[in-house]
């Protein structure tokens, strides 16, 4: 340990001494020289740099790394039901003219009421305003109301519009069938249904037969201040009995013409028919019918002025 220590520190004491010899022979520096009186010139501008080609190239920025894709969801289609719209208001109708002349007619206005229907003719329109005024009436009282003066013109006027009406209604015959008797317009003894008659032998002609016919619709028209005429005219035949009619056409009777007066107009009105079986007609089933036509001179034109009916009845061998 000892000699350790001794060559420790003899170490260190070379050292000392080298750096001390080394610093004494290095040359002194000369003294300042004063500084010259001379104008300093100042040093020229450095030259402008010279570009250089080098460009440097930015770094190419970082690859971010892709992020994974995001789950597929499926989109299903909303689908918007919208409420239906109200339906849009449908325009009331125009009022009917006739019921614009029954208003004008409760509130007094007859001539506004008149005006309401001059689209109609001339006829119509009185016939009409005859019915509004009727109802106008009853609406205000009601018939036990009603004196006997009003009850008689009320019936005056009901009476010329069933007139008038009637005219142009078609002919009719409401009701018709065989009859045993006939004694006057609704009084008459009729045969049951589908009735038989003897027929005829020897050339001599069968059993008698009755055909009552009412007519309606008639031409009643005036030929002087009291009295009307009533003409018609009537043909008969009888046909072989097929359902719904149509058979052959066996026998035709034309009854001409009948024209009827009286002091009062007809209002209602009766034919009385009456034959007998024809000799050549065997036993068997018929079907007889009855034609009426209107000939009435000044009949309305618009209207049906012919009448048809039917009756199926039987001939029977003849006998007492």
């Amino acid at each position: 340990m000892t000699r350790f220590l001794f060559h420790w520190a003899a170490g260190w004491t070379l050292c000392l001494v080298a750096g001390c010899l080394f610093h004494s022979s290095l040359p002194t520096a000369p003294p300042p020289a004063e500084p010259s009186r001379q104008p300093v010139t100042p040093p020229p501008d450095p030259p402008p740099p010279t570009p250089s080609s080098y460009s440097p190239r930015p770094a190419p920025p970082p690859v971010a790394e892709k992020p994974p894709p995001p789950p597929k969801v499926e989109i299903q289609p909303m689908r918007l039901e919208t409420p239906p719209l109200p339906p849009s208001p449908v325009p009331a109708p125009p009022e009917p003219a006739v019921v614009t002349a029954l208003r004008c007619l409760i509130q007094k206005q007859p001539r506004e009421a008149r005006l309401a229907l001059q689209d109609l003719p001339t006829a119509e329109r009185d016939e009409v305003l005859a019915l509004l005024r009727l109802s106008a009436g009853l609406g205000e009282r009601t018939l036990d109301q009603l004196s006997d003066a009003d009850l008689t013109a009320l019936l005056a006027r009901l009476q010329r519009l069933d007139r008038k009406l009637r005219q142009r209604l078609a002919l009719s015959l409401p009701r018709i069938c065989f009859c045993r008797r006939i004694h006057q317009f609704g009084r008459y003894d009729p045969l049951p249904d589908d009735p038989a008659f003897a027929a005829g032998a020897g050339g001599r002609p069968g059993e008698r037969v009755q055909v009552y016919a009412e007519v309606r619709n008639f031409t009643s028209r005036r030929i002087s201040p009291d009295s009307h005429e009533t003409i018609l005219a009537s043909a008969l035949e009888i046909r072989d009995f097929q359902a719904g009619g149509g058979g052959h056409r066996l026998v035709t009777m034309n009854l001409g013409q009948c024209a009827d007066r009286s002091r009062t107009e007809r209002r209602d009105y009766f034919l009385n028919f009456q034959f007998h079986i024809p000799p050549r007609l065997p036993p068997g089933r018929y079907t007889l019918w009855v034609t009426v036509r209107d000939v009435t001179p000044g009949a309305a034109t618009t209207r049906a002025r012919e009448a048809r009916r039917s009756l199926d009845f039987r001939v029977r061998a003849p006998g007492p």
